[in-house]
């Protein structure tokens, strides 16, 4: 099913040294990425290997089978650029045993987010 949704397939396992990073992945024009955690952690923003584009979309899916959580931070000063941040209606979106999807906007150079499930 993620195949007819999704285009890209990835999966990434991240643990406490990848707290406050920025990501860094080879994005298609809809992309899932299962993540598999070793701690909670937050991340700041993301970067398509190829370059941000408007309407890309990216589903994190936590396929953690401990109690970990995935948050993404909200405007952080911390991405490497304005465009790489994620704008969140709160401090952050967070996930444990579910998943969140951002699309990026040209309006307002960010990831967006569009759903939390």
């Amino acid at each position: 099913m993620a195949s007819f949704l999704f285009r890209t397939v990835l999966q990434l396992s991240l643990s406490a040294a990848d707290n406050n990073h920025e990501l860094m992945l080879a994005l298609g024009s809809t992309t899932i990425v299962y993540v598999t955690l070793s701690s909670s952690i937050s991340t700041v923003g993301l970067i398509a290997s190829t370059g941000n584009v408007d309407g890309m979309v990216v589903c994190f899916s936590n396929i953690s089978s401990s109690v970990f959580s995935h948050s993404f931070l909200n405007d952080s000063g911390l991405a490497s650029a304005l465009g790489n941040r994620f704008r969140n209606p709160s401090s952050s979106t967070a996930v444990q045993y579910g998943a969140v999807t951002h699309r990026w906007s040209s309006l307002t150079s960010r990831w967006q987010v569009i759903a939390v499930v």
